[in-house]
């Protein structure tokens, strides 16, 4: 070999240690932020676990309470509107059945929506589920 082939390749062994040595203060550096980030990603799933559960729970509640709204829908449709008689005693009425004196207020026979809310059926319902 010659003196300038040795002198190329002792060129690039000394690049090559340099290279080495940076990527190791690189690694170094890196190493340290991932151990400094550690226990904030540990609090931060710690968190996020702590939502959901909470997310879960206040779905449950949504839930339960809908469904209780549902069932007493069902317990008003089916006995109708509360009725106050001079007697005191309450008239239970079924679905096919009007009350008395609702015929002169409703036009035509036909019971229709209820006062601020549109028709069932119509895009202005709100659909929950």
């Amino acid at each position: 070999m010659n003196l300038n082939r040795i002198q190329v390749l002792e060129q690039k062994v000394i690049k090559a240690v340099e290279l080495i040595n940076r990527l190791r203060e690189e690694n170094a550096v890196l190493r340290s932020r991932v151990k400094t980030a550690q226990p904030r990603i540990q609090e931060l799933e710690s968190i996020v676990s702590s939502f959901k559960q909470e997310q879960e729970a206040i779905e449950k509640g949504i839930v339960s309470v809908l469904s209780k709204l549902d069932r007493l829908e069902d317990e008003v449709s089916v006995s109708g509107p509360p009725s106050s008689p001079a007697n005191g005693k309450h008239t239970v009425l079924r679905d096919d059945e009007t009350p008395p004196g609702a015929e002169a207020s409703q036009a035509g026979g036909k019971p229709g929506p209820e006062k601020g809310r549109p028709p069932a059926g119509t895009k202005d319902e709100l659909d929950i589920f």
